[in-house]
């Protein structure tokens, strides 16, 4: 088979065109969270480092507000470690008990 050099780039383009409309297409799915929700919902986390996702999702639901678990452990700050000691330290407190 032998094809024109013109129709040939315009096979490719017509493919990059649907590639690229397919692409950037509207997707669906369920709606994201309100703004609101997610600040606050970090905002609990770092305020009280002590909690974990059930109780900042029992706390959400005293306010009237619905959110999984999962949704709070999507949308936690992801870093949140303490400093702790390091073993020498422990030792040197703890040594003599």
């Amino acid at each position: 088979m032998i094809f024109r050099p013109e129709t040939l780039i315009g096979w490719q383009r017509a493919g990059f065109k649907m590639f690229w409309r397919w692409k950037s297409r509207r997707r669906r799915g369920r709606p994201g969270k309100d703004s609101e929700l997610i600040q606050l919902i970090r905002r609990m986390w770092t305020v009280n480092p002590t909690w974990g996702s059930p109780r900042i999702r029992d706390e959400l639901a005293k306010l009237g507000l619905k959110a999984s678990t999962a949704t709070i452990r999507k949308y936690r700050p992801k870093s949140r470690r303490q400093p702790s000691q390091s073993w020498w330290t422990f030792l040197q407190n703890h040594g003599e008990s």
